[in-house]
């Protein structure tokens, strides 16, 4: 899309994904770098149409593989839609019978996909042209099986909270008509539609048509991390293992390795607040926060570049007194956080903690010290005293998780450090921090 809002020129994709072959209906991976398309009528293939993936290698698409059993079967697989983790795979089969259906499949830890199973949506008639929003709770298709306003209406259904599909909504008119609307694609930001129809208005037989998604029917927003991740020393990119947790949960939302001829591209539906860690053997782990649990929309992604240190060589014959002193930079804790005014931890925190407890069971030879910093409110007495009885509750936590007491120290600062301005909520937010430094 051009900077005047019109459209350039289509290109052809070209080789290895376009032959003198059928292919058609594709969905492409949040970060660009996985395709799964169609392709149809090759003599090899399990089906009369299977749908076949693509990896981003290089800059080019490597060469395309038949996905294969068990989602490619004797019938027709087609229009598929791949969730924003890359995780779950939706898409449109008439494997049980005439009539099409949507299936989901999912990608298991050795790269396989999961049986694929046939939604609750399914009527027993045709859903197909399934699209689920990056938001990863919004699915939208096809459908003559509810009632509709003509010969195949759009949808949509969110995911409840107990994991099961709500019923689906008609989009209404002017979206819906007499005529067939089907293969929706909706904007990150939810903002507008694109879709098919064969309306009488258009240009030939199926014409591509967008809209203003009306508010009701738009999905949650999501916004995204751009994340880089370097060597502090050498500033070369680095492949590291990332992991986002949904704060509220605890559980996994993300996880993947970061590539060094390649950012990494994370879309963050809002409505809940997330920890992002990145580590690597022989560094220490680096974390960020994205606050979005208050976020109602969010214009701007997040670009990151994280630089992480190596763990420093254990000092050989040093003196005590040497040993105790840091031989790193601070490495702030963004996901632990306290009760206010006190040092009792938050549920939440634990998420980070244990991360902190991986990598000292990693390395037996690594002391730590936990460092404690407040704002400007208060006293300087009382800030002293919030911020050392903080650090202490940390060590603590290691401790009841196994660590040594030997290896931990802690120590609070008050408000005499700070690494921005008080003058500002946000600056207030970060003095207010946890840290720990190396003192092997």
């Amino acid at each position: 899309k051009l900077e005047n809002g019109k459209w350039s020129r289509a290109e052809n994709l070209g080789a290895p994904i376009n032959t003198p072959e059928n292919e058609g209906a594709e969905t492409i991976s949040a970060d660009g770098q996985t395709l799964v398309y169609t392709v149809c009528n090759r003599k090899r293939d399990f089906g009369s149409c299977d749908l076949y993936i693509s990896e981003m290698e290089n800059g080019d698409w490597s060469t395309p593989k038949n996905i294969g059993a068990p989602i490619n079967s004797s019938a027709w697989e087609s229009q598929p839609s791949l969730s924003a983790d890359g995780k779950t795979l939706y898409y449109t089969s008439n494997r049980n019978g005439k009539d099409k259906n949507i299936y989901e499949s999912n990608r298991l830890a050795n790269g396989k996909w999961s049986a694929p199973k046939p939604i609750s949506l399914n009527t027993g008639d045709n859903e197909e042209g399934p699209f689920i929003h990056p938001d990863g709770q919004t699915l939208y298709f096809t459908s003559n099986g509810y009632p509709g306003m003509g010969k195949a209406d759009l949808f949509v259904s969110r995911l409840e909270n107990d994991g099961t599909w709500g019923t689906p909504k008609n989009l209404g008119f002017p979206i819906n008509t007499k005529a067939q609307e089907g293969a929706l694609i909706v904007s990150l930001d939810g903002k507008t539609g694109y879709f098919a129809s064969d309306k009488s208005d258009g240009y030939g037989m199926v014409d591509l048509y967008s809209f203003e998604m009306p508010q009701t029917l738009r999905p949650k927003v999501v916004t995204y991390a751009k994340i880089e991740v370097y060597d502090a020393a050498t500033k070369e990119k680095l492949a590291a293992n990332l992991d986002l947790v949904n704060l509220s949960t605890t559980q996994i939302h993300w996880s993947g390795v970061s590539k060094k001829d390649n950012e990494v591209l994370i879309c963050l539906p809002t409505g809940t607040d997330y920890s992002l860690n990145a580590n690597k053997t022989g560094y220490l782990f680096q974390s960020e926060n994205f606050a979005l649990k208050e976020t109602a929309s969010k214009d701007e992604p997040f670009v990151l570049k994280i630089y992480l240190q190596k763990i420093p060589p254990k000092p050989v014959n040093q003196p005590i007194a040497s040993q105790e002193k840091p031989v790193s930079k601070p490495i702030v804790l963004k996901n632990v956080f306290f009760k206010t005014g006190s040092a009792e931890l938050e549920g939440s925190s634990k998420v980070e903690l244990n991360t902190l407890v991986k990598l000292l069971s990693d390395n037996e030879s690594m002391n730590i010290q936990i460092n404690g910093h407040t704002d400007d409110v208060g006293s300087d007495d009382k800030n002293l005293k919030l911020s050392e009885n903080r650090a202490k509750s940390v060590v603590n936590f290691l401790i009841k998780q196994g660590i040594k007491a030997s290896r931990l120290r802690s120590r609070g600062f008050g408000e005499t450090q700070p690494i921005s301005s008080n003058d500002s909520k946000e600056g207030k937010q970060l003095n207010r921090r946890t840290e720990f430094v190396v003192t092997q």
